[in-house]
């Protein structure tokens, strides 16, 4: 029998050994999300970015151990890499990591109709707003109703750090308001420099994002301990 999988929270509060160099330091698994891995300890570590470094974690399933290094610090917090063949042989994930994201975008260059196999190109490519993303696909915003069916293909280029040439299989449509469309579907075959790009994408993404998820998580603590509702955005604003 293979060793049996567990749901990824299974690691949230358990001890984990970081060490390196000589020196070790034992903190608490805080955070994990997709390949992200987040740590907390009592002092600050005295680990570098971009340093190698080996992590013993106390887990349910016993003592795992795994090589990996630093993509991100905060205040007593590190940020470090999950490799894949760790997720793979302990956790059961039934959904993959999809990251929203604002101000992202890129743009439409073709689309093929998948029943037909027509393919149309723009004189000049559309730019179109990325919604989410994740390492195996995307949902774009167009801004006007173009005609497509589940199976159609889009070729786009996604506007992130380098430009990400990919071609989408369209799954779901829908409005969008202001005469747009949402469309969302799977990366066909994408290049191992894509994959690549993407993976490193996401993962600055999710780091960046941290600093405002924990003070979300602060003012939360804070107003449950003072028994007031956290405060809410004005929907019109």
């Amino acid at each position: 029998m293979g060793t049996p999988k567990y749901a990824e929270t299974a690691w949230l509060d358990c001890l984990a050994v970081v060490h390196a160099s000589g020196s070790s330091i034992t903190g608490t698994i805080v955070h994990l999300e997709g390949e992200l891995l987040e740590i907390r300890f009592t002092s600050e570590p005295g680990f570098a970015l971009a340093e190698e470094v080996t992590v013993s974690v106390y887990a349910r399933e016993g003592l795992v151990t795994f090589e990996t290094y630093v993509i991100g610090k905060l205040p007593k917090r590190l940020m470090l890499i999950l490799p894949e063949k760790v997720q793979l042989r302990l956790f059961n994930r039934r959904k993959e990591l999809r990251l929203p994201l604002e101000g992202v975008t890129g743009l439409l260059k073709a689309y093929t109709n998948g029943k037909r196999g027509a393919r149309t190109e723009f004189e000049q490519p559309v730019e179109v707003e990325v919604s989410d993303l994740s390492l195996s696909g995307t949902k774009l915003r167009i801004p006007f109703p173009l005609l497509l069916t589940p199976g159609d293909v889009l070729d786009v280029v996604l506007h992130l750090d380098t430009a990400a040439e990919v071609r989408v299989d369209v799954k779901h449509k829908g409005p969008a308001g202001e005469g747009a469309i949402q469309a969302g579907g799977q990366f066909l075959s994408p290049e191992p420099a894509v994959q690549s790009s993407l993976r490193a994408y996401m993962l600055k993404r999710q780091a960046i994002r941290r600093p405002a998820q924990l003070r979300e998580q602060e003012e939360l603590e804070k107003s449950k301990e003072a028994g007031t509702p956290p405060k809410e955005e004005d929907e019109h604003s």
